[in-house]
């Protein structure tokens, strides 16, 4: 199928900048962009596409890519407003454990499609996601037919004092467990959908399972990702555990580099910043959540000044309560303006972070990410021209950045396909999933 966005402007994250035309997918791919587009004929031997094809006018509409968060709980977003006021160990012990030791198969696969729905709507088209220990085909499944692009690590947890006994496993339980899920679905649905391995952070999981995740993952070609360096007291006992620093421990295991992801690190020592920034090493920036746990606040300025790949995620439901990539956009620059100064980041360089930067880190860059010839037609369309958007600004990342929210999420696009129109969610019932959620 062929789709023709006449008159739209168009952030497209490459060197191009921001233009002003027409915008051609063919199939799941963007093939087009500029002005006066027409649509590929079939009958051209190099263009064997159909010339059947659907023109949608785009005036005084804006095109992004469609926007990329590196950490989330799909798991979690059934425990929305249930683990408040809490610091991370005891918030963790004393309420998200025990929560996720309850989750059978069915309340896993409804607590996906809730924050599947939440993010598609709010404009997020692709996620890394930190599941939980068992039943997590349930999870895969709902991705699979709500078309979102995910990346997703079955929670790994095999040295885990406190955890509930449903959370626990051996390790070559945790282990055998994950492989069956990349040999089931590795790059499955067009390469929609893909396996991480994701032990879930120092304290819960094994040296000897950090190191054999990490060369898995050398083999097959799978992101890793866990949690890290969050909070000041969980630092301190990981030096009690092992007597290394976090991110030492994980360079020890051979767990850093270009295909890891680490959710927070909003504690490193200089030591452990040049580890990250010499192994190529991705960090997932958590700003809503690292406030709400009252966590503190990440030196992105610096780590990006330091050549350090920062991204961004809203975490869970359970520690942010919402999962709106334009929050965590907003509030990442309003942090960095107050830790560093307010030129200490531009608008730019934060939607950076939810698109092409996000790409980098999932290994997507070359398909992702940006708007370009041959990549992957993952688009979100806004409508900036709101009573919270107007005037708008001049700089139009800076709209996007610091006035924009989910209100403003017209359509959303994933592999050519549209899941979101006029604001409503085709690839599912949204009111029949609250009703769901509500009955439990």
């Amino acid at each position: 199928m062929q789709y023709i966005f006449r008159n739209a402007t168009i952030v497209t994250m490459s060197n191009r900048g921001i233009v002003q035309g027409d915008l051609l997918i063919v199939n799941d791919k963007i093939k087009d962009i500029g002005k006066n587009i027409m649509p590929m004929d079939m009958s051209r031997s190099s263009h064997p596409y159909p010339a059947d094809h659907i023109e949608i006018d785009m005036s005084g509409k804006v095109i992004i890519p469609g926007l990329i968060q590196t950490h989330v709980h799909l798991c979690q977003t059934l425990f929305r407003n249930k683990a408040e006021n809490l610091k991370l160990l005891p918030w963790l012990k004393e309420k998200i454990w025990p929560l996720e030791a309850s989750h059978t198969k069915e309340t896993l696969g409804l607590s996906a499609e809730l924050g599947i729905a939440e993010l598609l709507l709010s404009g997020t088209t692709t996620i890394l996601d930190m599941g939980t220990v068992h039943n997590m085909e349930a999870v895969f499944e709902v991705v699979k037919y709500m078309k979102i692009r995910a990346v997703i690590g079955k929670t790994l947890m095999d040295d885990c004092e406190g955890a509930p006994a449903a959370l626990t496993e051996t390790t070559a339980q945790a282990f055998a467990e994950a492989c069956q899920l990349i040999g089931q679905y590795h790059n499955t649905c067009n390469q929609r959908i893909k396996v991480a391995l994701a032990p879930r952070f120092l304290l819960s999981a094994s040296k000897e399972l950090y190191t054999i995740c990490a060369a898995e993952a050398r083999r097959t070609g799978c992101l890793l990702h866990t949690h890290t360096s969050e909070q000041q007291s969980e630092n301190q006992a990981v030096r009690t555990r092992f007597n290394q620093e976090s991110i030492e421990f994980l360079n020890d295991t051979g767990f850093l580099g270009s295909s890891t992801v680490l959710a927070h690190c909003i504690f490193l020592s200089d030591s452990e910043r040049e580890l990250i920034r010499r192994t190529g090493t991705h960090i997932a920036h958590c700003p809503s959540s690292n406030l709400k746990l009252g966590s503190g606040i990440c030196d992105v300025s610096e780590l990006l000044r330091d050549g350090v790949n920062v991204t961004l995620g809203a975490d869970g439901a359970a520690c942010n309560n919402r999962l709106d990539i334009f929050t965590e956009m907003r509030q990442a620059a309003l942090l960095q303006s107050v830790k560093y100064g307010p030129d200490s980041i531009t608008a730019k360089q934060i939607f950076e972070m939810a698109t092409i930067r996000g790409a980098s880190a999932l290994g997507m860059s070359k398909t992702i990410g940006s708007i370009q010839e041959g990549k992957k037609a993952d688009l979100v369309v806004l409508d900036l021209n709101q009573v919270h958007n107007v005037p708008l600004s001049k700089d139009l990342y800076t709209a996007i950045v610091y006035t924009a929210d989910s209100r403003n999420v017209e359509q959303v696009w994933v592999d050519g396909e549209r899941v979101v129109h006029n604001k409503r969610l085709l690839v599912s019932d949204v009111d029949e999933i609250v009703q769901r959620v509500n009955g439990l």
